[in-house]
Parts: C-alpha cells; structure tokens; sequence
C-alpha cells in the first residue's frame, strides 16, 4: 500500500533512531523522503542504506539535504510535511516557510523544545508527539491524519500565521538603533 504516493516529507534526524526509522517507514508508504541530519555524513549513509534496503522505484524517494544550507529552504518550501524535533530553528524555519509539521520535543534538552511543540500545537500549526510511549505505528498514525491535503493546508495556514520571516531583518534593524543611540523601531511604532 502506498499510503503517501506524490507526498514529500521532509525527515530531520533521520540519520539514526526514531529519525532513520520515520523515512524508512515513510519511504515505503510512498513518500519522496528528504533524509536531513545535521550529521551529513550519516544521513547520506542512511538515505544510501534505505535506497539499497528497497531497491527498485521506491530507491529513487530518499533524498539526502544538508542542514544550513540554501538546500535546507528547497526542501522545506517542497514538503508536504516535516517531521522532527522541536528545537527554535525548527520552529522558526516550518512557520517561516508555512508547512505542516510533526514535532516531537527532544526530552533531554530541558523543556525548551516541549515549550516550542506546545505553542505550534495549541495553535493548529503543528502536531505535538512526546518520545515516552511514541513509536512507529503512533507516527504513521498521526502522518496519515495529516496526507489529507485540505487538514495540511489548514495546519499549514496557521504555521505561516505564526512565522516571522523578517525576524533577521527586524532584529538588525533594532541592533543598529541601539548602536546608533537612535529609539528603537519596535518602540517607536516605525517599521524595525
């Protein structure tokens, strides 16, 4: 069964654990799977080690994308879906960009990335899932609610609401004032 025929997924951490374990499945279900990894190295490896495991028309879905790249925003612009941790730049980057997500908060990172999740989530711009008890049939579960292109849309929508993508610029702006003894942007009611 080929659950997620023409879906892209975009895989953060999937050069080893729950990461390598979500764009195996997700690749077999159908799914062009971007395998991302701040480890280049592994998610090349992985991505190789999936091609070869399927072999046939299902090799050619696993694309391997180097984080902080210009490469990273292709792939986050083509998902249908990310799926992966909830750490600030993730965060930043599916609200920027406007995709659906699922975000799964690394436990041991102090409560920062369940913070970030929760926000997302409480405000329908993601699916929040916690490591305790999760695992690959509670993934694709939730994967699958979201192959539905009008709830993507939807969670997407409100992603994009949440996302700030001239925060750089915005920031800048108020460094340089501060730099400068100007009044600052924001507090002066100018654009930053």
């Amino acid at each position: 069964m080929h659950r997620f025929a023409g879906k892209v997924a975009l895989v953060t951490g999937a050069a080893s654990g729950i990461g390598l374990a979500t764009a195996l499945r997700l690749g077999a279900e159908g799914a062009r799977v971007a395998c991302a990894d701040l480890d280049h190295a592994g998610a090349e490896a992985a991505a190789e080690a999936i091609r070869v495991s399927l072999g046939g028309e299902l090799a050619d879905r696993y694309q391997p994308v180097a984080y902080l790249t210009d490469r990273m925003t292709d792939a986050l612009v083509a998902s249908d879906l990310v799926l992966g941790r909830a750490g600030s730049s993730t965060c930043a980057e599916v609200t920027a960009v406007g995709v659906a997500s699922i975000l799964v908060p690394y436990p041991y990172a102090g409560a920062h990335q369940r913070a970030n999740a929760a926000y997302l989530a409480d405000r329908g711009a993601a699916v929040m899932l916690l490591d305790e008890g999760l695992d690959g049939e509670r993934l694709l579960a939730e994967a699958t609610r979201l192959r539905d292109d009008a709830t993507r849309a939807h969670m997407a929508a409100a992603a994009s609401a949440l996302g700030l993508p001239h925060a750089a610029d915005t920031i800048a702006a108020e460094l340089l004032a501060m730099g400068e003894g100007r009044p600052l942007p924001s507090l002066a009611g100018g654009p930053a």
